[in-house]
C-alpha cells in the first residue's frame, strides 16, 4: 500500500493493497489460496485493467489530448 501499487491495483478487484508488513502480506495471500477462483478473477481483471489503462494506444490518446 505505497509506491507505483497504489497507482494500479484496485483493491479487492485487481489485487489487494496491504500494510507492507509480513501479517499483512501473508492474510492477503492466504485469501488468494484459500478462493482460488476470486485469484483468477482478480487476474482477468487485473489483465483487463493494465490492458485499457497502460497500453500504447491509450497512451498515445492521452499524449495527443
Amino acid at each position: 500500500n505505497s509506491g507505483g501499487p497504489v497507482e494500479s491495483i484496485k483493491n479487492g478487484v485487481t489485487g489487494f493493497l496491504c500494510d507492507p508488513t509480513p501479517q499483512e502480506f501473508s492474510s492477503a495471500m492466504a485469501n488468494l489460496i484459500n478462493e482460488p477462483h476470486r485469484a483468477e478473477e482478480m487476474g482477468r481483471e487485473a489483465r483487463r485493467h493494465v490492458v485499457e489503462s497502460f497500453s500504447t494506444k491509450t497512451f498515445g490518446k492521452r499524449l495527443n489530448s
